[in-house]
Formats: structure tokens, sequence, C-alpha cells
């Protein structure tokens, strides 16, 4: 798994966890007041703010991986046109057959 793929899963997870506990705590909190309340909100306000801040980082890794591979594939049309060029019209050929055939 990729390290990009891996960080998605791990705050998939965290959010699900982030979800759990809200509603676990929302179910044993409904009767309380006051400074319990005030508890409450404070650990749901930095859980959303732990969440928050590992979607920014995973948002960051995946603008780097997409931006290195555009990198790569400029660099590799720049280093072989004929090739990319063949293989554009290739698959172009192939989608209008499949088209043609409908």
């Amino acid at each position: 798994m990729s390290k990009t793929s891996t960080a998605a899963s791990d705050n998939d997870e965290n959010v699900k966890t982030l979800i759990d506990d809200t509603k676990q705590r929302l179910g044993n909190n409904m009767d309380t007041t006051g400074a319990s309340v005030s508890a409450v909100y404070e650990h749901f306000a930095d859980n959303f703010s732990n969440a928050s801040n590992k979607l920014a980082s995973t948002r960051k890794d995946l603008k780097k991986s997409a931006n290195a591979a555009l990198t790569a594939s400029d660099k590799y049309v720049h280093d072989h046109p004929w090739g990319t060029l063949c293989i554009a019209v290739g698959l172009g050929f192939v989608a209008g057959i499949f088209m043609a055939s409908r």
C-alpha cells in the first residue's frame, strides 16, 4: 500500500473513531449540565481539531503525490513525443471502434 493510501485509510479510521466517540459521549451525557457539558464540548473541539489537522496533512501529501505524478508524466511525454503520439492515436482508434459498434 502506498504512503498516501495508508494515510487516507488511517484518516478514515480516525474519522470513524471520532464519530463513534461523539455518539457514545452524547449518549452518555444527555442528562448532564454545566461544567461537564463544557468538558464534553472541549473534548469534541479537540477531536475535531485533530481530525481537521490530519485531513489537511493527507490533502497535502496527496497534492505532493499528484504533482510528482504530473511531473513524471510531463517528463515522459517530452522525452518520448512520438511514442506518446502513437499511444494516443491507438487509444483513439480503439475508442472509435467501440463507439462505432454501438
